[in-house]
């Protein structure tokens, strides 16, 4: 396997110490990034490419979210590969002052400086707890990388406040199949087909190695000999089909792990609780009598509910405390985040 280290900016354009600054958010800056890295999974599946690794992202002294990814691959595709991430990574404004040099960077690994894992584990420390960097600076800032104070909380204050997902593995064996098998208790090993009681040992003796070769290897360049089993499970609130996991399916065979299925509901209704039939809005929703307790959907306006309790986050600016606030729902609770601009 090759290995490489790839670094990746976004153009100068949605950099708020730039000039040509958008005004992006670093919300709007990562799904550029998500958009682009898109594109490369599309011409690398064209092209029947695989690739596994990591991907981690960290804000600049700006603000602005950047990409650090260590990637494996066969040695004949890293050419295609990287070729392929820069030319997505400079598509727009790539001509500009600086993109050749600032925007895009591979490395190969080089063992006698350290391993792939020494090369991430430092980004995941930096973005976690800063364990272990101690006498570490940041190269950006030089700042010293603290788990009490400085670098590590401010990174995941920024990683809060825009919903940023700081680490995401890519390609290998789905982690869905492996919690799978590791619910089965140990006397119901019997009952699984010869390959699925060998994927079960590796998965309960954590053999990740193992794990992903019998499930085909990291690149899936075999069929996989093991599936989740899923089944039909009511429907969203656009009324799409939801479907949920109930164990593995193997060769034709299902061995069910999940046997129970909880409902969280009032202990005076037969009905599941859920934002639909707790966000709805009764009639005259403001008259609140004596005693009652206000409904927490009630703090959005009426024309809005239904786009928040379908996903959609609702801004409400306060003048006078000089505040704004963010509505959104989550798990069936409505969240909010206010963040003062005085």
């Amino acid at each position: 396997m090759a290995c490489m280290f790839y670094t990746v900016t976004a153009p100068s354009k949605y950099h708020a110490c730039s000039g040509k600054y958008n005004n992006a958010s670093p919300r709007e800056t990562q799904e550029y990034l998500v958009k682009q890295w898109s594109k490369v999974r599309a011409e690398l599946s064209k092209a029947k490419i695989g690739v596994f690794g990591l991907r981690i992202v960290e804000p600049h002294a700006d603000a602005t979210p950047h990409w650090h990814m260590v990637l494996f691959m066969k040695p004949n595709d890293e050419v295609t590969v990287t070729n392929t991430l820069r030319r997505y990574a400079l598509q727009h404004d790539g001509d500009e002052e600086g993109a050749a040099e600032n925007r895009f960077d591979a490395t190969p690994e080089d063992k006698s400086k350290g391993d792939a894992v020494s090369y991430i584990i430092k980004y995941i420390s930096k973005n976690i707890n800063g364990a272990h960097m101690g006498d570490m600076f940041d190269d950006e800032t030089g700042l010293p990388i603290e788990s009490e104070n400085g670098i590590v909380m401010n990174v995941a204050a920024w990683a809060s406040r825009w919903r940023i997902r700081q680490f995401q593995f890519i390609g290998g064996a789905p982690v869905g199949i492996w919690r799978e098998f590791r619910r089965v208790p140990k006397e119901s090993v019997e009952k699984l087909s010869e390959i699925a009681k060998e994927i079960f040992e590796a998965a309960d003796n954590s053999r990740f190695a193992e794990f992903i070769e019998l499930l085909g290897g990291a690149l899936g360049e075999q069929s996989r000999p093991v599936e989740l089993a899923k089944e039909e499970n009511g429907a969203n609130a656009y009324g799409e089909p939801k479907q949920r996991t109930i164990g593995i399916a193997s060769r034709g065979f299902t061995y069910v792990t999940r046997v129970t299925q909880w409902l969280l509901k009032r202990s005076d209704s037969d009905s599941p609780w859920s934002t639909g039939n707790n966000c709805n809005t009764p009639a005259n929703d403001w008259q609140i009598g004596h005693g009652e307790k206000v409904n927490p959907i009630h703090l959005i306006p009426p024309e809005h509910r239904k786009a928040v309790m379908r996903g959609a986050t609702y801004q409400e600016d306060d003048e006078i405390n000089q505040t704004v606030t963010h509505y959104w729902v989550r798990g069936g609770n409505l969240m909010q985040e206010s963040m003062s601009y005085a």
